[in-house]
């Protein structure tokens, strides 16, 4: 990234200081913004399941869009309206964007309405690909990888083989490029993470990421913004917005905040998960719209706190460009 010297006056880092007092506290990355030390959070929803995006005027209109909800020709849901729709409302200006790691094997996969009150049990359906191109192309948000088949490297070390991760990993990007989401199609979100005290499928994983995606998103068990340092572009971390509470996040950055001033917070979400705090649905599970609510005004809260403490929200293709030395 080039940041021009002369934008810089003494009261601000330049970057060759930043770049030696992170290094220092071994925290080697920073958010800039024009010169200037700055926080950004930005938000990934994972899976590409049925509450992401609902059109509810249609026969299968049966779930209600969690972080969208119009009609057929894009009109808003006044009723139920979705957590984007609610924060572009209130806060026209702020040209909110989400990433959205999408199982590209599972797009379309049929499942059974949640609101069935003759149903004790249901699976929920995978987003369709005309869907998906609306959240990019109609809504202006981002496509990422989630692999093809939920391929989590950490479940099982015997199951992941160092052969079905490269053809997970190749396949899913290959589908975003054949079917027009290149833009972000550098970007891999690890299904369930990578846990470091796994090191044959974490390092395994890593290496293979390497040779597909410029970046991969981790998520990281101990509730901790810091990324791995021996491979910082492929172990982006971020926490589980879904099982922490707001109040919760708020303490873990402004804890990250007093010894890391400026750093980059990404929160992971699960549309889906809305029932409990399992991140893949339960055989049992049953919709509650009590807990949809809940936990979008959870996020429509935390949108409110980055307003009020100047935390830019920004999708990961945008935050990364300021992200030093990245």
């Amino acid at each position: 990234m080039q940041i021009s010297m002369t934008t810089l006056n003494d009261s601000k880092k330049k970057v060759g200081d930043l770049l030696n007092e992170t290094n220092q506290n071994n925290y080697p990355f920073y958010y800039l913004k024009n010169g200037e030390r700055k926080r950004v959070l930005t938000f990934i929803d994972d899976d590409g399941g049925p509450f992401v995006l609902s059109q509810f005027d249609t026969p299968e209109g049966n779930f209600p869009g969690f972080w969208l909800s119009r009609d057929k020709n894009g009109k808003m849901d006044s009723v139920n309206p979705g957590v984007i729709d609610q924060i572009k409302t209130k806060y026209p200006n702020l040209n909110f964007k989400m990433g959205f790691a999408i199982i590209t094997g599972f797009s379309g996969i049929p499942g059974s309405d949640p609101k069935n009150p003759d149903s004790s049990t249901y699976k929920y359906p995978y987003l369709p690909l005309n869907k998906i191109k609306d959240l990019q192309n109609k809504y202006n948000n981002e496509i990422y990888s989630h692999t093809v088949n939920h391929a989590n490297a950490n479940a099982n070390e015997q199951k992941e083989t160092t052969k079905t991760l490269s053809e997970e990993y190749r396949n899913s990007r290959e589908w975003l490029l054949f079917n027009g989401f290149s833009a972000n199609s550098n970007i891999l979100v690890y299904p369930g993470g990578l846990e470091p005290t796994k090191p044959i499928s974490f390092d395994s994983a890593i290496k293979i990421a390497k040779e597909y995606y410029d970046y991969a998103v981790n998520t990281e068990l101990s509730d901790t913004f810091e990324p791995t340092m021996a491979d910082p572009k492929w172990t982006l971390r971020r926490i589980d917005f879904d099982k922490l509470t707001k109040e919760k996040i708020e303490e873990i950055i402004e804890k990250s905040t007093v010894s890391h001033p400026h750093g980059w917070f990404i929160a992971m979400t699960h549309a889906y998960n809305v029932s409990n705090d399992q991140h893949d649905p339960l055989p049992d599970a049953k919709f509650e719209m009590v807990k949809f609510k809940e936990k979008q005004n959870k996020i429509l809260a935390m949108v409110d706190y980055c307003v009020e403490q100047n935390i830019d929200i920004l999708p990961f293709s945008e935050a990364i460009k300021h992200y030093l030395p990245l």
